[in-house]
C-alpha cells in the first residue's frame, strides 16, 4: 500500500519550506511490479518514491536531473542566495503575472517607427 511521507533535509526544529518534498512510500514488492511506471513518473518530475522493505527505507526513485540541479544550487553560495531572495519575493507577493510581465517588457523594449 502506497502512502505519502514528508522528507526534508537540513538541521533545525522543522523542515525549511523550500526543501520539503512529498514522497510516496512504496513497499518493495509493489515497487518491483510497478517499476517501469515509477521510473517514468520520477523521470518526468511528477513523483518521488521511497522504497521500503519491512518498513525500512532501502532505496529512492527520483528525478536525477532535478537532484543534480539542486546540488548545484546548494553548492553555489551566490545562486543559493538568489534563490532565497526569489523565495522571499514570492512569499511577499512580489510577483508578476503574464499581463504585468508583458507590460514591463513593452516599457523596456525600444519602440520602432
Amino acid at each position: 500500500m502506497t502512502r505519502m511521507t514528508r522528507v526534508w533535509s537540513g538541521a533545525g526544529a522543522g523542515p525549511p519550506a523550500d526543501t520539503m518534498t512529498c514522497m510516496r512510500t512504496v513497499p518493495i514488492d509493489e515497487a518491483q511490479s510497478e517499476l517501469p511506471r515509477l521510473v517514468d513518473q520520477a523521470a518526468r518530475g511528477r513523483e518521488s518514491y521511497e522504497i521500503t522493505r519491512d518498513g525500512d527505507r532501502v532505496a529512492v526513485i527520483d528525478d536525477y536531473d532535478a537532484l543534480r540541479e539542486t546540488i548545484v544550487v546548494l553548492a553555489d553560495q551566490w545562486i543559493y542566495a538568489e534563490h532565497l531572495v526569489g523565495q522571499a519575493d514570492i512569499a511577499a507577493g512580489d510577483v508578476l503575472d503574464v499581463t504585468g510581465l508583458t507590460a514591463l517588457l513593452a516599457e523596456e523594449r525600444p519602440h520602432r517607427s
